[in-house]
C-alpha cells in the first residue's frame, strides 16, 4: 500500500502495483508468465507447472458415480455374486444335478462343503444356488439388453417421426401397457411349457420393453428440435444418420439407467414364474424354484433362506446401481443423495 496526501491535507493509502520477487512491479497483462520469471511474450501454462485437463462427460458421470457410496457398494457386491455364478464351476464344490440319498436335509454344516446344508434328495444346496445365480444372470441380461433394444428403436422411430406413425406406436405401447403383466406371463409359460431360461427370457423381453420406449421417444421429441439437429439436416443428413449418430447418443442415459433397473425387474419375475410352478424346469436351477421347492420342507428353514436372500441381495444391488447411474448419468445432478 502506498500513503498520499490530499489537497485538504488528510492522507489515505492506495494499492500499489503487484510486485514478484526482487521488488519490480508486475506488468498488468504480464500473468503467470512473469510471476514465475518467464518471458511474458511466451505461452507456457504447462512450462509453468500448470496443467490443464480436459474431462469429458463420461468422465464426469463416473466421478459422480463413485461418489455415490450405495451406488458403488451395490457394483461391488453384483461383481461378486455374479461373479460366484460366472465361475459356479470353480466355485461351486458339486454339480448342480448331483444326488446323494444318504445325504438328506442335513443343516449347513462344513463336513463336506455342504455350506447351504442339502435338500430332499441329497443336493448340495451352496451349489444349486451359485448355478442358480448364473440362471438369474443369463436372465436378467439377456431381458434387459433384449428389451432395451427394442424399446430403444421403437421410441426412437415414434419420437424422431411423429404423426401417425408415433400415434401408432404408442398405441401399441399403452395396449402393452394395460395387460395384466403377471396373468399374460402365466398363460404364456404355460402355454409354450415350462422350458430353459431362453424361454422364460424371449417372453419376459417381450413386456419389458415399453417403459424404454416412451423415455426415449420423450428425448426424441425434445431433441429433434435443437439447432444441432437442424444444423444436420441442412448439411444433407438422412434421417437414419441424424436419429443414430446425433441424437441417439444424448439418449443412453436414460437408456443406460432403464436397461440396469430391468435387469433386476427380470431376476425378480422370473423368481415369481419359477415360484409359481411356470418358470424354469429342474434340472436347471432357479433361485425362485429352489424357494419353491424348500416350501416341502417348512421345517427345513435353509432350503429357503439362503436362496430368497440371494435374490432380495441381487434385487437391491441393482437397484442402488440404478439409483447411482441416474445420478451420475443426469448432467443436473450436482448433489449425491449417498
Amino acid at each position: 500500500m502506498t500513503e498520499f496526501t490530499r489537497p485538504d491535507g488528510s492522507s489515505g493509502l492506495v494499492p500499489t502495483a503487484p510486485t514478484v520477487a526482487g521488488g519490480q512491479p508486475l506488468a498488468p497483462d504480464a500473468g503467470i508468465d512473469t510471476a514465475v520469471g518467464m518471458d511474458p511474450g511466451i505461452d507456457s501454462t504447462a512450462a509453468a507447472g500448470l496443467e490443464l485437463q480436459v474431462r469429458s462427460q463420461w468422465s464426469y458421470a463416473r466421478m459422480r458415480f463413485l461418489r455415490h457410496r450405495l451406488a458403488v457398494a451395490g457394483l461391488i457386491g453384483l461383481i461378486i455374486i455374479f461373479g460366484a455364478g460366472i465361475f459356479a464351476n470353480l466355485v461351486a464344490p458339486y454339480s448342480y444335478a448331483a444326488i446323494d440319498y444318504t445325504n438328506t436335509l442335513h443343516p449347513p454344516t462344513t463336513i463336506n462343503q455342504h455350506y447351504f446344508g442339502t435338500d430332499g434328495v441329497g443336493a448340495d444346496e451352496f451349489s444349486r444356488v451359485i448355478w442358480g445365480i448364473r440362471t438369474s444372470l443369463e436372465v436378467g441380461v439377456f431381458v434387459a439388453v433384449v428389451s432395451s433394444i427394442i424399446g430403444l428403436i421403437i421410441g426412437a422411430v415414434a419420437g424422431y417421426f411423429g404423426g401417425l406413425l408415433d400415434n401408432l406406436l404408442m398405441r401399441i405401447t399403452d395396449l402393452v401397457l394395460t395387460l395384466p403383466a403377471l396373468a399374460i406371463l402365466l398363460a404364456f409359460s404355460a402355454l409354450l411349457g415350462n422350458g430353459s431360461q431362453w424361454t422364460i427370457s424371449i417372453i419376459l423381453a417381450a413386456f419389458f420393453w415399453t417403459g424404454i420406449a416412451r423415455v426415449v421417444r420423450g428425448v426424441f421429441l425434445s431433441l429433434r428440435e435443437k439447432e444441432y439437429v437442424e444444423a444436420a439436416k441442412a448439411s444433407g443428413a438422412g434421417d437414419a444418420r441424424i436419429m443414430f449418430r446425433h441424437i441417439l447418443p444424448n439418449t443412453l442415459g436414460p437408456v443406460i439407467v432403464n436397461g440396469t433397473l430391468a435387469v433386476g425387474v427380470a431376476i425378480l419375475t422370473e423368481a415369481a414364474l419359477s415360484f409359481l410352478g411356470f418358470g424354469i424346469t429342474p434340472p436347471t436351477p432357479s433361485l425362485g424354484a429352489l424357494v419353491n421347492d424348500g416350501q416341502n420342507y417348512p421345517s427345513q428353514w435353509w432350503l429357503t433362506i439362503f436362496p430368497g436372500l440371494l435374490i432380495v441381495l441381487i434385487v437391491l444391488c441393482v437397484n442402488f446401481v440404478g439409483d447411482g447411474l441416474r445420478d451420475a448419468l443426469d448432467p443436473q445432478q450436482r448433489r449425491m443423495r449417498a
